[in-house]
């Protein structure tokens, strides 16, 4: 088994760990494993080809601001990566993240139109069916189901600051998608949600299929010890769609009954949480620290008003700890019962009953880390991607 991997980044945040872990396993199995990325410097153990420069990142960048044109920018790093591709002869190319100022779109999939190798295409958001956009959610916009323009979400990543070309992204990558054979790529969704919008989509007409994001359990775990009256918030970058603003609401309301921690703020937002009560802490990488946060933790609540399926979720579940989320994209997905509730966006009122209900009602705390243990490892994760790139290697 050969398969090679793309995407933005390796080994950093939630889709580069994905990816390294993936890789991982196709060499334990006796295969080979070579990961193409386009940003930032990978420095792990899994074989790995950097095909962008920095220059190519600020070029393409700047061109996406004034053009809106990420995902269609420089050619020479997508030429690169075809000749990686035509060394290395994958049996299955894995694609993850095709935005973040690295590919060509166009000349990447008027390439593998032209192969025969088999496509696992990983969505991890919505931008592979929009005109640029990567969630739609918050906006409440439905266009990417008959063709994107005038977008409501122009400022938001990837920003543009001069032109709108929703509508011409939407139309090239119509047109690169339908040049690949229908049997030659699966698309696999981490949630239920987003499996349902595939199939509304431009990518309609590709199987679809659903593997939930696992993560590395192995420091999130529940032990016994004394649970902190804390209401915990977790996020890598804090945004009004992630729900900064309810959580400061939350504690202004909470203040003297419960303490809330807010991991992941930037420079910025730690002054602006100066004096609001709330436990500001910068991102981290230290997963043994993090996981004893959640540990401590009465609640996690995650008020994101846009989610496909969200890995803090589950590294709360897996440390025992009841999670209170928005009803929101496949973050509702982890909710069973006895681990957790699902709230209205934006009703703060509710959020704060189900805190207080979290203290009253007795959770089994070890129930929810076995649960969430056995359901949703890196493991588990990689078995059914293993399952999918072999069953796609026999029909070849």
């Amino acid at each position: 088994m050969k398969v090679l991997f793309v995407n933005s980044v390796c080994g950093y945040g939630s889709t580069g760990k994905i990816v390294e872990r993936l890789a991982r396993e196709v060499e334990s199995r006796g295969g080979e494993s070579l990961v193409c990325y386009g940003r930032y410097d990978y420095l792990g153990e899994v074989r790995a080809v950097k095909i962008t420069s920095k220059t190519e990142n600020y070029v393409n960048a700047f061109n996406a601001r004034l053009l809106d044109n990420d995902g269609f920018g420089l050619k020479s790093p997508t030429k690169r990566l075809i000749k990686v591709i035509e060394e290395f002869k994958p049996d299955v190319i894995n694609l993850h993240n095709l935005h973040g100022y690295y590919l060509n779109m166009k000349v990447l999939f008027e390439y593998l139109a032209s192969t025969d190798i088999k496509i696992v295409w990983t969505l991890h958001d919505c931008w592979s069916l929009t005109g640029r956009c990567v969630h739609f959610e918050y906006a409440k916009c439905d266009k990417y189901l008959s063709g994107c323009f005038d977008c409501p979400q122009k400022k938001e990543y990837p920003t543009a600051l001069l032109l709108d070309n929703s509508k011409n992204n939407y139309k090239k990558k119509q047109a690169s998608y339908e040049k690949i054979k229908k049997e030659n790529l699966i698309v696999v969704t981490p949630s239920l949600w987003l499996k349902n919008i595939v199939e509304k989509s431009i990518l309609s007409r590709f199987e679809t299929v659903c593997i939930n994001n696992g993560v590395d359990l192995q420091n999130f775990e529940y032990k016994k010890g004394d649970v902190k009256k804390t209401v915990l918030a977790v996020a890598s970058t804090w945004t009004e769609k992630k729900g900064y603003k309810d959580v400061i609401e939350l504690a202004s309301r909470l203040r003297g009954e419960y303490k809330v921690v807010m991991v992941g703020v930037s420079d910025k937002q730690e002054d602006e949480l100066n004096g609001t009560g709330i436990v500001a802490i910068k991102r981290t990488s230290n997963q043994k620290e993090l996981a004893e946060l959640y540990r401590n933790a009465l609640a996690f609540v995650n008020p994101t008003y846009e989610d496909n399926f969200p890995t803090t979720n589950i590294e709360a579940l897996a440390s025992g700890t009841p999670v209170i989320t928005y009803k929101t994209g496949g973050s509702v997905e982890v909710i069973e019962n006895g681990n957790g509730y699902v709230v209205k966006q934006g009703n703060i009122d509710d959020l704060i009953n189900k805190i207080r209900l979290v203290e009253k009602d007795d959770f089994d705390r070890k129930a929810i880390s076995d649960n969430a243990k056995a359901k949703y490892s890196d493991y588990k994760m990689s078995e059914k991607y293993m399952t999918i790139f072999n069953t796609l290697i026999k029909s070849r």
